[in-house]
């Protein structure tokens, strides 16, 4: 348990504690990324959006999209969380789609290129390790956070 309290304090690789932690299995069965996709059911630019957001994700493992249409059964409930996203990143919450993933946006439509690319960049995550660790007792920790970093490859 001491090597779990000194992972935690090393700011730096705080990433790790889920890969050494007893529930890994599950934990790498249950992992997904949800997107929020908040649309408006009539508009042809909408449903091209949601088309290309699906076959984005179709091979993606762990990635799944929550849909939001504006003009649905679950419409106050879709506008009230969009307005509070739009009130947060102050944007035009009548601008849609609007799509949501780890605090990042991609607002208005696009063509399917734009939109696959910038799809891309929502789900990127930059991990930096350090080429070396200075002490033995970290070396572990080390590799594996790069073994880890592998992953999401």
């Amino acid at each position: 348990m001491r090597w779990l309290s000194q992972l935690i304090v090393m700011g730096g690789v705080i990433s790790v504690v889920p890969i050494l932690s007893p529930e890994t299995a599950e934990a790498q069965q249950t992992r997904c990324v949800a997107i929020d996709l908040y649309f408006h059911g009539g508009q042809t630019e909408s449903l091209g959006s949601q088309r290309i957001l699906n076959k984005f994700v179709r091979n993606r493992r762990g990635v799944s999209v929550i849909v939001h249409d504006l003009d649905g059964s679950d419409a106050e409930e879709s506008r009230k969380r969009l307005s509070l996203l739009a009130q947060h990143y102050r944007f035009d919450p009548e601008t849609v789609p609007v799509i949501d993933a780890g605090n990042r946006l991609i607002l208005g439509t696009s063509d399917s290129d734009d939109l696959s690319a910038k799809l891309k960049e929502l789900l990127q995550v930059d991990v930096y390790v350090r080429s070396g660790c200075p002490r033995p007792a970290t070396r572990s920790i080390c590799e594996t956070a790069k073994l880890f970093a592998e992953l999401f490859r």
